[in-house]
């Protein structure tokens, strides 16, 4: 538990100034919680010894009030630095680990690790902003008031008060135990947790080549299983927790049958008088009170830690600039020199050397799987290298920060993606501060103002998440247009024509060359029409070896990899169908 209340604090940054205010203003609301405690015992004595006034009674309610109003503002002042902190600092939380993903390696979104991403920022964020504060409420409420109660009944009665705290090292000890246990079985859980999460995403983002197959619902095996094992891992969490649970309240109701027989038994004797009877027979009810909330609590503390454990796993993570180095290009060459690059053991490129000049169009082409996206990925450093370098103006990418490489680039993807936001904003993406003119004048270049403006609300129209309202050729060229205004140095294109209609292309393509005038152009090539103008021709085989280099029509006279592709794709021209 202290555990837990170390990494809060720590997590909590410069906010801990708050949280300890809050412990002060909880200390002096558990104070005032023991004073009707004390003006209790009392009036009880007085009664007793029938000494009590109708004065006496006036005085002691006017404190009693005081000291209930006084409770009233601590609670106040509690909730005010803990509950504005525990927003806060999952808000500043939330950008820092958006901050860490953009510089992380596109590894740590793979298939197998993406589900921990988005359970940590959809799910554990959550369950701490929503019960960190709380906890740190009731924890401190519950040591504080065991604290100030053991000295209250202590000053009373010694003998009584180690009668009621006899059970105390009992539920310590089984205390310990359900923390152990909920620690395992919360891990467990939240991993199961992990495993839904993939597989809803994979669920939702395949949605309709499963209903094209039929595999939706129960056919969707995968998703069932999957669930049906989170259910019992889910259960088993709940079950293993009843057994000492219940143990642990039973200690403190043994406790309360031990004060109702030895406080007689002690008053017989003459060691207590009649008063503090029945004041531990009064208070026995509610003395354990804030130590049965802390196994209230047992299961979230521990899913807590479990919660915080895989956003710190996330959080140490390597980022690919984590250093003070930040080199700057006054020119944007791109060269790779000896390259060697792996996808965890699967080797993709292998000893890769070019340089395309400065405003000059570079063209990728090579079968599938053999590295031409990947080249792409390690000059915007989405990736860095194993071996050899990647400089762009003749500087290392390694030595310049994330931010400033990819502030060089705009890239064209195949697939394009849309934020579920306006066209207006979806196009200053590329340039957050671009006025609504400029914004225009990009997406007339682009040759997508003309279906902006049919659109319902113009530029103000809101696309759907994916930019599923709008056809292929649209998305791709407002992606197009976000890169026009974006105006960056180098331009990267993944064939952003090649599933595109005919119809579409040719906008495309007049769009396409009203981006890359005076740019280092880089483009990774399905189609082999779109690159016979390319300044430079890169070939790649399938097992990422760079074979062939050189113009469209140096290439063809080589009769190499190149000239077979291009005789072949003459030959695809040609076929048609034969209704015969």
């Amino acid at each position: 538990m202290a555990g837990i209340l170390i990494r809060i604090f720590k997590l909590a940054g410069k906010e801990k100034k708050n949280l300890i205010l809050a412990f002060i203003f909880n200390f002096f609301e558990s104070t005032c919680m023991m004073i009707p405690l004390y003006f209790m015992l009392l009036t009880l004595r007085d009664i007793t010894e029938n000494t009590l006034t109708m004065d006496i009674t006036l005085n002691r309610v006017f404190y009693m009030l005081i000291a209930l109003l006084g409770q009233y503002i601590f609670n106040l002042l509690v909730h005010f630095f803990q509950s504005g902190t525990g927003f806060r600092m999952m808000n500043k939380q939330r950008i820092k680990m958006g901050d860490k993903l953009k510089r992380m390696p596109m590894g740590c979104f793979s298939d197998n690790k993406i589900g921990d991403v988005t359970a940590v920022l959809t799910n554990d964020l959550t369950f701490v902003e929503t019960f960190s504060m709380q906890f740190l409420s009731k924890v401190a409420n519950a040591l504080i008031s065991t604290i100030l109660i053991i000295v209250f009944l202590l000053c009373i009665s010694w003998k009584m008060t180690i009668v009621a705290m006899i059970v105390y090292p009992i539920a310590f000890l089984l205390n310990i135990k359900i923390q152990k246990d909920f620690k395992k079985y919360g891990e467990q859980r939240q991993e199961k947790q992990s495993e839904v999460v993939s597989v809803l995403l994979e669920y939702i983002q395949g949605i309709s080549v499963i209903k094209a197959l039929n595999l939706s619902g129960r056919n969707f095996k995968k998703l069932e299983s999957i669930l049906a094992r989170f259910e019992k891992t889910a259960l088993n969490f709940e079950m293993k927790a009843v057994p000492l649970n219940t143990a642990f309240m039973c200690c403190f109701q043994i406790s309360i049958g031990l004060i109702l027989y030895f406080a007689p038994q002690l008053y017989i004797s003459e060691d207590i008088s009649l008063a503090i009877v029945m004041m531990f027979i009064i208070v026995a009810f509610r003395i354990y009170t804030p130590v049965e909330a802390l196994s209230i609590y047992s299961g979230i503390i521990r899913l807590m830690d479990t919660c915080l454990n895989r956003l710190e796993n996330i959080m140490s993570v390597q980022p690919l600039d984590d250093n003070d180095k930040d080199e700057k290009a006054d020119r944007f060459d791109i060269e790779f020199k000896n390259v060697h690059f792996s996808y965890e053991r699967k080797p993709v490129l292998k000893n890769i050397s070019f340089k395309s000049m400065e405003k000059s169009m570079t063209a990728i082409v090579g079968p599938s799987g053999s590295g031409k996206t990947t080249i792409s990925n390690l000059i915007a450093r989405f990736w860095d290298v194993q071996k050899g370098e990647v400089l762009i103006g003749g500087i290392n990418v390694k030595s310049m920060k994330c931010d400033t490489v990819l502030s060089n680039i705009s890239m064209i993807f195949q697939n394009v993606y849309l934020f579920n936001d306006t066209v207006l904003n979806n196009i200053k993406l590329g340039r957050p501060d671009a006025t609504i003119d400029q914004v225009i004048e990009a997406a007339k270049k682009a040759r997508c103002h003309g279906f902006i403006s049919e659109l319902e609300n113009g530029y103000d129209t809101v696309i759907a998440e994916g930019g599923s309202t709008l056809s292929g050729g649209e998305k791709q060229r407002i992606s197009i247009a976000r890169a026009i205004l974006k105006d960056a140095p180098i331009i990267i294109v993944d064939e952003a024509t090649s599933n595109v209609d005919p119809e579409n292309e040719k906008e495309l393509q007049d769009a396409l060359n009203s981006l890359v005038k005076e740019k280092t152009l880089i483009v990774i090539a399905h189609r082999l029409s779109t690159v016979k103008k390319a300044n430079q021709i890169l070939v790649l085989n399938k097992e990422g070896i760079l074979v062939e280099k050189g113009t469209h029509q140096e290439l063809i006279d080589n009769k190499g990899i190149y000239s077979e592709f291009w005789s072949k794709r003459m030959k695809a021209r040609n076929w048609k169908i034969n209704s015969n």
